[in-house]
């Protein structure tokens, strides 16, 4: 499971992608994925330690990549146990 994009992921993410310097672009994903997940497991732990049901929403934004803007949004739920 991981946690949806955050706004800095998504910049560092277009960032790289639009403009590669040094990193393949396999390695960003790659990377990108595993932070995510990594973030997933550490808010799962923090809500089973406190007892709480996990029950997350996000709003999810759609960037045009040429434009840089924002073109849509919607809200998107997120349930764990």
């Amino acid at each position: 499971m991981l946690i949806p994009l955050t706004i800095n992921e998504s910049r560092q993410l277009f960032n790289r992608v639009a403009c590669p310097v040094e990193h393949a672009l396999v390695h960003v994903w790659h990377w990108s994925n595993w932070r995510r997940a990594s973030q997933a497991r550490a808010r799962a732990s923090h809500y089973k330690r406190r007892h709480h049901k996990l029950s997350l929403q996000y709003l999810v934004t759609v960037i045009d990549c040429f434009s840089r803007k924002v073109v849509g949004w919607s809200i998107a739920r997120s349930h764990a146990h």
